[in-house]
């Protein structure tokens, strides 16, 4: 019978060996397996800079100064040179407004409602392939460890119990065969 540190290590080879899938919004190829940071103790995608989050595919523009017609390099600075360009506006009287104001406006309204909700970024996902029952895909005779009648959850660090929370040992754990 294998160990829990043997079921582990061949468990998180066994994430790093799936496949290389992109990011759902952006492209960026994503890596499976990789444990976070920050004090979060879990198995995420990430890309293969280390990312695990990117510009908003619609906003990536606002971060290049050549891509947007402002010049600027930061989505808050794009944002403050509209609403320099909307108050000038404001200041020359006239009966209509034109289509540049009218233009300008809206898309300061818009930015300003992303960047005060946050959402100028988005997390990295990779496009889930749909499930489909395999009937030849091996389910019986694998090792499981589980804790408190539950099987133990695969974290970067070891196995966990999902009830209990606890770090799960050769002592502790049970295992079980499916």
């Amino acid at each position: 019978m294998s160990t829990l540190a043997e079921l582990h290590s061949s468990a998180v080879a066994a994430l790093g060996a799936l496949p290389v899938k992109p990011c759902a919004e952006c492209g960026t190829p994503m890596m499976h397996g990789q444990g976070t940071t920050g004090g979060k103790d879990v198995f995420t995608e990430v890309a293969a800079d280390g990312s695990v989050k990117a510009p908003a595919s619609d906003l990536v523009h606002l971060f290049d100064p050549a891509a947007n017609w402002l010049g600027e390099s930061d989505p808050y600075a794009y944002l403050a040179r509209l609403g320099d360009l909307c108050t000038e506006a404001l200041s020359v009287k006239r009966r209509e407004t034109t289509w540049l104001y009218e233009r300008t406006i809206r898309e300061y309204s818009a930015l300003k409602v992303r960047l005060d909700t946050g959402s100028i970024y988005h997390r990295h996902m990779s496009d889930r392939d749909p499930w489909v029952y395999d009937p030849n895909r091996a389910t019986r005779g694998v090792a499981v460890p589980a804790h408190c009648g539950w099987p133990a959850w695969l974290r970067p660090s070891g196995w966990y119990c999902r009830q209990c929370k606890a770090l799960l040992t050769d002592a502790t754990a049970e295992l079980r065969s499916v």
